[in-house]
C-alpha cells in the first residue's frame, strides 16, 4: 500500500463524512474527527469476501426507512462491531453534501443529530 494511496482515501473519508483530518504527528488518536466522530481509517487492498456479501444481502433486504447492517461477533469475546456501507451511514447521520438538511450541525453543537436524512 503507498503512502499517497492511504492518505487519498483519509481526504476522501473525512470529506464524506464531513471530518478533520489529523496530520501524523507520532501521538494515537483517531485519523479523522468532528465534535461527533473520531475515525480510524484502514485501507486494504481488498475486504473478505464473506464480509461483502453479508453486507450486499443486508442492504438489497432494507428498505428506505430501515438501515442496513452486519453485526459481528466471536465466541472469544462478548464485544461485537457493526459493519455497514458508507454511503449508508453518511446520509442516515451525517447527511447528503449539498441538501439543506444534515443529520448533524456543527453550529447547533455537539452531538446534536436531526431527521432522517434518506439514502
Amino acid at each position: 500500500m503507498t503512502e499517497k494511496r492511504w492518505k487519498a482515501q483519509e481526504r476522501r473519508i473525512a470529506r464524506l463524512l464531513n471530518c478533520k483530518r489529523n496530520l501524523n504527528s507520532g501521538e494515537a488518536g483517531p485519523d479523522l474527527e468532528n465534535a461527533a466522530l473520531a475515525v480510524q481509517v484502514k485501507d486494504r487492498k481488498d475486504l473478505p469476501q464473506w464480509m461483502q456479501t453479508a453486507l450486499l444481502q443486508i442492504r438489497s433486504q432494507a428498505d428506505k426507512e430501515r438501515l442496513g447492517i452486519v453485526v459481528l461477533t466471536t465466541p472469544a469475546t462478548s464485544r461485537a462491531m457493526v459493519l455497514m456501507d458508507l454511503d449508508d451511514y453518511r446520509d442516515w447521520h451525517v447527511g447528503i453534501p449539498g441538501r439543506e438538511e444534515t443529520a448533524y450541525n456543527e453550529q447547533e453543537g455537539a452531538n446534536r443529530w436531526g431527521p432522517y436524512v434518506g439514502r
